[in-house]
């Protein structure tokens, strides 16, 4: 009996302190900062509600990393992405996760995404596990739920029980930063802002530790400072003199052999371009298949020259294509005997920046 008394009243303290230390943040308060003037604190529902359209809005002077983020939000049947920032370093990067009230129900409903150098990777990071379907209620409160936990975190919409998504890897690490909320191209209220600060939150999925990187995947790349893309069209070799020109840093993918170029490099008008370099030593004259994807469009050359050119951008095969970056296409590389200079020039619009690429066969051959 004494036991049971013991754990009620652990129990209650624990509650007591849970209740204690969740913080709520009013949208009236200072501690909120707003991207435009079109953002309005009003009173719905008999609720003090912030109201923003294509605008974000964060709270300044808190640093968080683990924890609880939860809020309710109202929106419309509209194109329109509405959701959560967190981890936010800067407004050009932070992890973002939003919802797509157009696509209701579909397998692209919900993302999460990560932001870098002001180019989110909703593109490419379609698919593996990052999308969910979620059936919207709309003109009513929805409930949102984002527990934080290193480099791991689970958001759960409407049903608190189950996360819709379960994300093994945050892109970004596991850093501190700013939260808060944001839309675009559409008007959400937002309203009951909430967060709690813990070390080390539950997660109801276990998560499996990541196996090792496939072999066959060209994993670690040289990548160019930025060219206009105008610049390289009508060519059918690469001219040494501007590769020469440029600077190289080393960016790796990780196990999925994805390559988030942003992650290193802004994106401007002048400069949608990089080149992605990697050496193949072949022990001898040979022909090997290379798998690849890319986002948006990618000029492959081996050697100086030019081998292949590929569109994948956004809506290029049709209404729903996102464009995704998976091994969709595949190329046949004559390797001779020696050193093979393989590079890929990929360029850039909008919504994910990278390329993956893997080999089918890596016999008889050493890759740096």
């Amino acid at each position: 009996m004494k036991t049971k008394v013991l754990y009620s009243f652990l129990f209650l303290l624990s509650y007591a302190y849970l209740s204690y230390s969740q913080t709520m943040a009013p949208y009236s308060s200072s501690k909120w900062v707003y991207n435009s003037e079109n953002a309005k604190v009003e009173m719905v529902d008999g609720k003090e509600c912030l109201f923003l359209n294509s605008d974000l809005a964060y709270l300044d002077g808190v640093n968080f990393s683990n924890g609880i983020i939860e809020f309710d939000v109202k929106f419309e049947q509209q194109r329109s992405f509405v959701g959560a920032i967190f981890r936010m370093i800067d407004t050009d990067n932070f992890e973002d996760f939003y919802m797509r009230s157009h696509q209701s129900g579909n397998p692209d409903a919900t993302q999460y995404t990560p932001v870098f150098n002001g180019n989110a990777g909703w593109q490419i990071y379609s698919g593996d596990g990052y999308t969910q379907a979620v059936k919207f209620d709309f003109g009513t409160w929805t409930h949102v739920k984002i527990v934080l936990k290193n480099h791991q975190a689970e958001i759960f919409v409407k049903d608190m029980n189950q996360p819709i998504l379960a994300i093994p890897e945050l892109k970004m690490g596991n850093k501190s930063g700013k939260i808060g909320v944001r839309t675009f191209l559409g008007p959400a209220y937002f309203t009951n802002f909430t967060y709690h600060q813990i070390d080390l939150p539950e997660l109801t999925v276990d998560f499996k530790p990541p196996g090792d990187i496939d072999p066959s995947i060209i994993s670690k790349w040289q990548i160019s400072s930025t060219i206009n893309e105008k610049s390289i069209l009508e060519t059918s070799s690469l001219p040494e003199d501007l590769l020469n020109e440029l600077s190289w840093q080393v960016l790796e993918s990780g196990n999925t052999g994805l390559v988030n170029i942003s992650r290193i490099t802004k994106l401007s008008q002048e400069g949608n371009t990089v080149f992605a370099k990697v050496v193949i030593h072949s022990e001898s004259d040979q022909i090997k298949e290379m798998m690849f994807g890319f986002s948006d469009r990618v000029q492959v050359f081996l050697d100086g020259k030019k081998l292949f050119a590929g569109n994948d951008s956004y809506r290029s095969r049709d209404y729903r294509f996102l464009g995704t970056v998976g091994f969709f296409d595949s190329l046949h590389l004559p390797l001779t005997k020696g050193e093979n200079e393989l590079i890929l020039a990929i360029s850039e619009n909008f919504g994910g920046w990278g390329f993956r690429v893997k080999l089918k066969d890596i016999n008889g051959i050493n890759i740096e």
